[in-house]
């Protein structure tokens, strides 16, 4: 469904498109594209966030739509975010939750070979 031309807060077009986004947002499995626990104890979450989040484009405001974000939280339990990346297609969003999990990975792998040289 297009959005309609007017932004009339009661225009019944208007209203009706944004419950459906409302609905949307309700639900985790389509809300939901990659979700998991690093090996290190991180959580690496990625999601249609429904709304442009790219408020922040700094010098190009009129750049593309940020309605998908990576965060990494320090683990699920505690949700305290450690780094945050948005994007503008789910397939963005994919390759990035992908690149976010090897860049942590070559980390915890690199820092276990320091500690093994320490032992």
């Amino acid at each position: 469904m297009a959005l309609p031309d007017s932004l009339d807060v009661k225009d019944p077009k208007w209203i009706e498109r944004m419950q459906a986004i409302n609905d949307k947002l309700k639900d985790p499995s389509y809300k939901v594209v990659k979700q998991e626990t690093l090996p290190d104890g991180k959580w690496i979450s990625t999601i249609w966030l429904g709304l442009d989040h790219g408020f922040y484009n700094g010098p190009h405001p009129e750049g593309p739509a940020l309605i998908f974000e990576t965060m990494v939280f320090t683990s699920k339990e505690s949700l305290v975010d450690v780094e945050c990346e948005r994007y503008s297609t789910e397939e963005e969003a994919v390759a990035g939750h992908e690149r976010i999990k090897a860049e942590y990975e070559r980390i915890r792998v690199e820092r276990e070979k320091i500690h093994s040289r320490l032992r």
